[in-house]
């Protein structure tokens, strides 16, 4: 047998190029090595046939051209799946083994469309907007809001503090004592300044205990307000 790396000849090419369209790739291969008594590689033939030649690139046994039908379907389609679910419907609705990759750049690059990866994370979007003011929504990232109005937000803590104190002055954060961001409980709930948050993060001074938290609390507003004392500054 021939070795995988002589050049190809014109009869080779000629053969190639017209049973390119009849096999997948793979079976192309085993008939090309048979016929010509060659043993080239899948590799060595992809790239003759893609760069060399430059043939369509071709996948289980499917024609890559693109039918008016398939981008018509994929528009109408586009925002109703995920990658994957848009992929497999396409697939079973024509009978095509089309890959996820080929399915977005097909919409991506050359009809224009924005695709959504995540429809779970589209449709809880959709779901929290139809949520009435006040609403209590919990987030992914663990974060806990308050919806406020459309599209409109508030962190829960700062919320439910401004509910029975007022505004929070400019500079002050709202701090859970429990160091639970989900225990939005009022009595759990402390407002102080940035300083002395930053003051408790460099001390680790963060407790699951809420008394020994606001004990720390204390102790690093009268440090500051000593210190800015004899500067002639507030806390």
């Amino acid at each position: 047998m021939s070795n995988q790396f002589e050049p190809f000849t014109a009869e080779q090419d000629e053969w190639i190029i017209e049973h390119y369209n009849d096999k997948p790739l793979t079976e192309l291969l085993v008939l090309f090595n048979e016929k010509f008594r060659q043993n080239r590689s899948y590799a060595v033939l992809k790239q003759r046939c893609r760069k060399t030649l430059h043939l369509k690139h071709y996948t289980l046994g499917e024609s890559y051209e693109w039918l008016p039908e398939h981008d018509e379907w994929l528009r109408a389609n586009i925002d109703g799946y995920s990658r994957k679910e848009l992929t497999d419907a396409f697939n079973k609705r024509f009978g095509k083994h089309k890959s996820e990759a080929s399915i977005k750049h097909r919409c991506n690059y050359d009809l224009g469309l924005k695709f959504t990866d995540n429809r779970e994370r589209y449709l809880n979007a959709k779901r929290v907007d139809r949520q009435p003011v006040g609403t209590l929504i919990h987030r992914k990232n663990g974060q806990w809001v308050v919806k406020i109005g459309t599209h409109q937000y508030k962190q829960a803590g700062r919320y439910y503090w401004e509910q029975k104190y007022g505004e929070i002055p400019k500079g002050y954060q709202v701090v859970h004592l429990d160091h639970d961001i989900g225990n939005n409980n009022i009595s759990n709930l402390y407002c102080t300044t940035g300083k002395v948050i930053r003051e408790m993060s460099k001390n680790s001074w963060w407790f699951d205990n809420p008394l020994l938290t606001l004990t720390a609390l204390k102790y690093c507003e009268l440090h500051y307000l000593v210190k800015d004392s004899k500067h002639g500054t507030v806390l």
